[in-house]
């Protein structure tokens, strides 16, 4: 299932209108959405940098889509992309002390 997650996320960066659209007619509930927008590229993996890109990069994304029949699956995905985010970040400030 994490693969289909995975491959789910870059479609959304590739084709967010679609992949939106899809979100709101199949009804799918919010912790599959949160899944569908937080699991990473596996490139990403030990790369925290860069995880925090990928995130930063789909927050984006959803804050610039105006169609406002998606601004409640808009509004939960920034939510759920800005808690992975800060989750990352301190993720990333617990390992930089971990070598101090």
């Amino acid at each position: 299932m994490e693969d289909f997650y995975r491959s789910a996320g870059i479609f959304f960066e590739l084709q967010p209108h679609f992949f939106l659209r899809r979100v709101k007619e199949g009804k799918i509930e919010d912790s599959q959405l949160r899944d569908l927008l937080t699991m990473l590229p596996l490139d990403s993996v030990d790369n925290i940098d860069y995880q925090i890109s990928v995130v930063e990069n789909r927050i984006t994304i959803l804050r610039s889509i105006a169609d406002e029949s998606f601004r409640e699956i808009r509004t939960k995905g920034v939510n759920f992309l800005e808690k992975e985010k800060e989750d990352l970040n301190r993720i990333k400030i617990e390992d930089m002390d971990q070598y101090k």
